[in-house]
């Protein structure tokens, strides 16, 4: 019969020449994903809507403004004093994406969208109810 004999005396497991070869496919793979990651980063929308100023809500007697300084004043009440206005700041990715970090803890995230430019469906982070904020003319 043909069958293969084991020599007792050849080690089992892979020779150097196949450890190298196997590490160096692992490596490229990992290279050509991080360099796919890399540019599809770089292609992503930028947007550049301007969200300083006024901005009111529908529906709600809310009131939010931003300042240059990435910080925010926020009221629940249009006609609030401004010793009543909640303060915080904001974080503002060139994506879109706004973070809002209110002084009393509470968060709030949006998309701006150059679609709509004077409008942003703002999130609460813990309820996740949406309200919609027009700027103020």
């Amino acid at each position: 019969m043909n069958a293969r004999r084991i020599d007792p005396n050849k080690p089992l497991g892979a020779t150097r020449r196949e450890i190298i070869y196997v590490s160096l496919g692992v490596f490229a793979v990992i290279g050509v994903y991080g360099l796919a990651a890399r540019q599809s980063i770089r292609a992503a929308p930028k947007v550049n809507v301007p969200i300083v100023g006024e901005w009111l809500a529908t529906g709600k007697p809310w009131r939010l403004v931003f300042r240059q300084d990435r910080t925010l004043d926020m009221s629940f009440d249009v006609d609030s004093e401004p010793g009543k206005l909640v303060v915080g700041s904001y974080q503002l990715d060139s994506t879109g994406w706004v973070k809002l970090k209110l002084e009393n803890g509470r968060g709030f995230t949006t998309n701006l969208k150059t679609q709509t430019p004077s409008r942003f469906d703002l999130i609460d982070a813990e309820t996740e109810g949406v309200t919609t904020f027009e700027r103020a003319q």
